[in-house]
């Protein structure tokens, strides 16, 4: 790592100093999907095209989008969380798992586009918690 690239990660408050004001982590939104929503998922043509799309749309709406594998269960896991102050999920993250990237960047795109109408997550979930397990 260049120590260039370092310094970005050393200043904490930068998003502050530009008026942006940072709001706490307030946990993961619980959405779990039926077996039906699954299949539904697991039978929808997303794609590498749909995959990049939601992508581009999410960061352009305030989400922060992560994708990692997920060994210990044999999956990918991908997680959006509202990181812009005026996104109206700021601050809660929503995880959904697949078979790949694209397979649960599917599944994130059900949840929040069919489920929440892209709307407020909290509203369509049984709870939130700030576990390390979404």
């Amino acid at each position: 790592m260049s120590s260039k690239s370092s310094n970005r990660f050393s200043k904490p408050d930068a998003k502050a100093a530009k008026g942006q004001e940072k709001r706490a982590w307030l946990g993961f939104v619980d959405i779990a999907l039926t077996d039906e929503q699954r299949a539904i998922v697991a039978e929808s043509v997303f794609g590498d095209e749909g995959a990049l799309s939601f992508l581009q749309e999410m960061t352009e709406d305030g989400y922060k989008i992560s994708v990692v594998e997920d060994p210990a269960h044999n999956c990918y896991v991908a997680t959006a969380t509202g990181s812009h102050p005026q996104n109206i999920n700021c601050g809660y993250s929503l995880t959904a798992r697949g078979p790949n990237v694209v397979g649960c960047l599917a599944s994130l795109a059900y949840k929040h586009i069919a489920l929440c109408d892209g709307g407020i997550w909290t509203n369509f979930s049984n709870s939130t918690t700030k576990s390390s397990w979404g």
